[in-house]
């Protein structure tokens, strides 16, 4: 499995005025901290070693029932504690694993707090 981080473009534009008190709030920014923190295994960074989530690690295990919903609980709760500038609409969250592509998608819509900016998180990952 890999997270394409690669890109070409930080998602902060220094062109965009998007600081306001030291935080940001773009919708790219907080989509590329979604994707470092699913990306990341616990204990990767020293300095923060409960920083991250078990998604890598848990594709390597194989899909079933059994192990999907607690994936998905999992990851929300990663979500939830390391980015707090949004609210997942935990109703509409929807991850398909396709096996004949071997391939999971991930849509999570959220609202962003401070803005009440509706957006999502959407990766298609290859497995």
């Amino acid at each position: 499995m890999a997270l394409d981080l690669n890109n070409d473009r930080w998602a902060y534009d220094l062109s965009k005025n998007v600081i306001s008190n030291g935080e940001i709030f773009d919708e790219d920014c907080i989509s590329q901290s979604i994707e470092l923190i699913l990306a990341t295994y616990f204990g990767e960074r020293v300095f923060n070693p409960l920083f991250g989530s078990t998604l890598t690690a848990q594709l390597f295990e194989g899909f079933s029932n059994k192990n999907a919903e607690a994936l998905v609980d999992e990851i929300l709760t990663s979500i939830e504690t390391w980015e707090d500038r949004i609210v997942i609409d935990k109703d509409n969250v929807e991850f398909k694993f396709t096996a004949s592509q071997n391939t999971l998608e991930i849509y999570i819509p959220y609202v962003i707090l401070k803005q009440k900016i509706v957006s999502f998180f959407n990766k298609r990952i290859a497995l």
